[in-house]
């Protein structure tokens, strides 16, 4: 019995090079640039949000907590990124990915304040 093996298989195992697709040289323009939207949507964002607070009074807010407020806010806080990198490797572990935990833990974190600042998980597809 005869096994198919596919173009790009075929010209792996010969070191021959296939040119990318129309469709490849399309989505190496694109991804970048919906990136880059994404950035500075999230600038957008969170400049809009910043402009309702001054400085003056996050100091006067921040002021008004005691430092076992703040020593749990840091830590739980902590605690939540951990877990959602956590998230992320389990899952990275289940499809038999391996990554480096830093890289797991920035993706996780830039995807997390991206989405949260950002809104598009609130937004109502109709």
């Amino acid at each position: 019995m005869r096994k198919h093996i596919s173009a790009s298989a075929s010209a792996e195992c010969t070191g021959a090079a296939i040119s990318p697709s129309p469709s490849g040289r399309l989505q190496r323009i694109l991804m970048p640039l919906l990136s880059l939207t994404l950035f500075f949507v999230a600038i957008a964002a969170i400049h809009h949000l910043l402009a309702e607070v001054s400085y003056p009074q996050l100091i006067a807010a921040l002021g008004t907590l005691s430092y076992t407020q703040l020593s749990f806010a840091l830590l739980f806080t902590t605690g939540s990124f951990v877990a959602l990198a956590g998230y992320d490797w389990s899952a990275l572990a289940y499809v038999g990915r391996r990554l480096p935990y830093q890289t797991i833990a920035m993706a996780s974190f830039c995807g997390y304040a991206i989405s949260n600042t950002v809104g598009l998980s609130r937004m109502a597809l109709t």
